[in-house]
């Protein structure tokens, strides 16, 4: 039982995570037979060198949008309950408060950090996107491996959902639940009012949910047939966060603690003008860091010829 609850009980924890027992197997469904991190080839080589995956501050990705996407999904939701719900009722001051907090949902300052990926080995979309065009790979991992290795340290790997209908469905067994569990947990009879039990409810019942809503994009993006392994930084965290400077800001990274050697099973060279020797430079990264045979066989090239802009 984490200390700083003041009315929440070990019950109330148990219960609450009913809703992650529900969903994870829609957002961890069998795995495809093979899932590509698109990367710069600084970070390729930091990621082979370290044995560990970069992953990135919500705040931090290209394009923060897609993270505001599932919240404000959830926002519009809590505003239709609101308008239809009776006033004066007890569940209006939970949805006053979600509403609040999502709001202003600080971004900047969240503890989750996510590392993306695909099932497309070579897509032109993403070798602009996500490795400037030039100079880029795919790093190819076995999922299921990913997958068992980040889970000792709640690591979770999941598919992204860009159907409105499911999202919907989603969203509404989210607040369907919430107020369910607001009801009836024990932490409700325990604290003074529902002011005070409405901020420590949300406070743990959000972090519960927030891998979902990190996890829902706009139907725009489905060709990207992303996938994403999502951790949640904690103050006590031993793992030393990182640091890189853009173009527009300096970003943080945490490097993933995952469970022995990574699963990596082959590299895909980019878009380049040299490919051959990038391919070559490649494998010999792979041997000299220990990697097996078979997998430095698996370094191939694009199929997309370089354009030089």
């Amino acid at each position: 039982m984490d200390p700083q609850w003041k009315y929440l009980t070990q019950n109330d924890e148990t219960a609450m995570r009913g809703v992650i027992k529900y969903w994870m197997p829609h957002f961890a469904p069998a795995a495809p037979a093979a899932l590509y991190h698109y990367t710069r080839g600084e970070t390729l080589i930091q990621i082979i060198e370290s044995g560990k995956l970069w992953s990135t501050q919500i705040g931090c990705l290209n394009d923060t949008a897609e993270v505001r996407y599932g919240l404000e999904g959830l926002r519009r939701r809590i505003r239709e309950r609101r308008e239809t719900a009776p006033a004066g009722r007890e569940i209006e001051t939970l949805l006053r408060r979600l509403d609040q907090v999502l709001s202003d949902p600080q971004l900047e300052t969240a503890p989750a950090f996510v590392t993306c990926f695909s099932i497309l080995g070579d897509d032109l979309a993403q070798w602009r996107a996500y490795s400037g065009g030039e100079g880029g790979y795919a790093i190819r991992f076995d999922p299921q491996k990913l997958a068992k290795s980040g889970l000792s340290n709640e690591i979770l790997l999941h598919r992204v959902e860009y159907d409105l209908g499911k999202q919907t469905t989603l969203l509404d067994d989210i607040l369907t639940r919430a107020e369910r569990y607001y009801i009836e947990c024990e932490g409700r009879a325990r604290a003074p009012n529902l002011e005070e039990w409405a901020q420590e409810f949300l406070q743990l019942y959000l972090s519960y949910i927030e891998t979902f809503l990190l996890c829902l994009k706009d139907p725009a993006f489905e060709a990207e047939r992303e996938w994403r392994l999502v951790y949640t930084y904690r103050p006590d965290d031993p793992t030393c966060m990182c640091f890189r400077q853009r173009q527009s800001m300096m970003s943080r990274h945490l490097p993933l603690r995952l469970e022995g050697k990574l699963p990596i099973t082959g590299v895909m060279v980019g878009p380049c003008r040299y490919p051959l020797l990038s391919r070559i430079a490649v494998s010999d990264l792979l041997q000299a860091n220990g990697y097996d045979p078979a997998v430095i066989k698996e370094v191939a090239v694009t199929k997309i010829p370089y354009r030089a802009v």
